[in-house]
């Protein structure tokens, strides 16, 4: 490590408190250092006019602070650990090459450009501390791409994905708002630039913090494309996306371009879906739906969960009836189910575009209906620790075990006319019911 590096972070802990905040490093110097060096910048800007800066550089404070300087400087880290919302503002292009981390505070492009070298990354971005840039400015790296897999160059935020060598990519992020259809886009983009860029067939999964949403709806969001540099965009659609992950995801693009996200184009691929959910006896249940229309539509996927489930799962898969999933007439569907459960049944359907877009029906309900007598039974009472339990007349159910407050204490899947014992349970008095039987309980005593 060079030698100067300790006295110099003394200077500049002095320069926080008595001389105004800006450090200066000459044009034609260099600060080198090993890899565990920092410049703590506490309240202080900088203005680099040197070749190269390899220790850390870290802001801190809570003051505003400025990256100045004239060439073509290259920083080695930089890292942020502002407080209160603190902001350090680029006054120049600059380079990194290893690492920009965010520990609090924003980076505001301002209009400049940060280019990532080859290895180099953002770290520990949030929506509280990231970089932004309302007045325009770019993150960029460029990377080699061939068959990539869930690639994200730089950490940007940016998946990729295709089975085609898309050669050497530059991807850009930045932080303007487009105008779309009257309003305006999040406030993130990104412009991707391949060296080929022909019949990709590539995945983009597009992610962004919540403070950048620029108060669009976020189960609302869908990817859209511009191949004129942002002059005018147009909707792709989604494949997925997640409010809770934060990202939206389009298969199937051919070519790659720029991206932003707004909200998703309203073309609907049914229209006045009606769908009803009717019990014809005691082991089948009929479903009944129709279309008034249907743009690129790839079918209907049937799904039910019983009272006692957490999920729905998938019954089967109902192809279009019409020709190449388009039609202007009203088309007519209808299902049966064979279920004997005697409880409360859930059914919906999920609409599959082509593209793979997916939105799902109102769900409809279904009671059942009890042919035969049902019996629990629980024994020994009272029970010493450990107790056993029957039913009889269902082929399986939910035994769930209620303290006298009414809270559950216990879920067991039990099957007809088998025993099942009963055990992790204190002493005290318990009330025993059966998810799909409303009107069965059993009280136990345990000692």
């Amino acid at each position: 490590m060079n030698k100067t590096i300790p006295s110099l972070l003394a200077a500049l802990l002095l320069l926080g408190h008595t001389l105004p905040a800006q450090l200066t490093i000459g044009s034609g110097t260099s600060i080198k250092s090993d890899n565990n060096s920092y410049l703590v910048l506490n309240d202080l800007g900088i203005a680099h006019n040197a070749t190269a800066i390899e220790p850390t550089i870290k802001f801190t404070g809570s003051a505003t602070s400025t990256i100045t300087g004239t060439g073509n400087a290259t920083l080695t880290r930089l890292e942020l650990a502002m407080q209160n919302n603190a902001t350090v503002q680029l006054q120049y292009s600059i380079q990194v090459s290893q690492s920009i981390r965010f520990d609090g505070g924003m980076l505001d492009l301002n209009n400049r450009n940060i280019q990532l070298l080859s290895g180099a990354q953002l770290l520990n971005e949030s929506s509280t501390s990231h970089v932004s840039g309302a007045n325009g400015g770019l993150l960029m790296i460029t990377v080699a791409l061939n068959t990539p897999s869930a690639v994200n160059p730089g950490n940007l935020g940016l998946e990729i994905t295709s089975a085609a060598n898309l050669g050497n990519v530059q991807i850009a992020r930045g932080h303007k708002s487009f105008p779309i259809n009257g309003s305006n886009s999040i406030t993130r983009y990104y412009t991707i630039t391949p060296t080929f860029n022909q019949q990709l067939n590539a995945t983009v999964r597009f992610y962004y913090f919540d403070a950048e949403l620029n108060g669009r709806p976020e189960e609302m969001l869908g990817l859209w494309s511009s191949g004129n540099g942002g002059n005018s965009f147009q909707s792709v659609q989604y494949t997925g996306r997640s409010a809770g992950l934060n990202y939206v995801e389009k298969t199937g693009i051919d070519q790659l371009s720029t991206f932003t996200l707004f909200d998703a184009a309203s073309i609907l691929p049914v229209s006045d879906l009606q769908f009803t959910a009717q019990r014809t006896n005691s082991s089948q249940v009929r479903l009944d739906w129709k279309t008034a229309t249907e743009h690129d539509n790839k079918g209907f996927h049937i799904e039910r969960k019983l009272e006692q489930e957490s999920n729905f799962t998938t019954l089967g898969f109902v192809p279009s009836l019409a020709t190449g999933g388009n039609s202007s007439q009203p088309l007519a569907y209808t299902r049966t189910d064979n279920n004997n459960f005697t409880g409360r049944s859930y059914y919906r359907l999920k609409q599959e575009d082509i593209n793979g877009q997916a939105v799902w029906s109102v769900v409809r309900i279904v009671t059942g209906i009890n042919n035969k007598t049902v019996v629990l039974k629980a024994w020994p009472i009272p029970a010493i620790g450990n107790f056993y339990v029957n039913v009889e007349g269902i082929e399986k159910d939910v035994l769930m075990v209620y303290d006298m407050t009414g809270k559950l204490k216990l879920q067991l899947p039990i099957s007809g006319n088998t025993q099942h014992q009963v055990t992790q349970l204190t002493a005290g008095t318990y009330l025993l019911k059966l998810a799909g039987q409303k009107d069965i309980q059993q009280k136990i005593i345990v000692q």
